[in-house]
């Protein structure tokens, strides 16, 4: 139950902040994964249309495995 919504923060978090490279072991439930942060600073401010735009995100270039 804990990683109930991990996808979409794994996945909100990868697109505000490419830089810190947040694996996808965490939302896959790999053994041993760390789970992601409660936030994160994005790496560039963040305009009403990116967070528009975060939101209406559908896993977009996810891995499927």
């Amino acid at each position: 139950m804990l990683r109930y919504a991990a996808t979409r923060v794994w996945s909100l978090f990868r697109r505000a902040a490419p830089s810190k490279e947040f694996s996808p072991d965490y939302h896959r439930g790999v053994e041993g994964a760390d789970p992601y942060p409660l936030w994160i600073k994005p790496d560039k401010k963040l305009a009403l249309a990116d967070v528009f735009s975060l939101m209406r995100d559908h896993y977009e270039g996810r891995p499927t495995t």
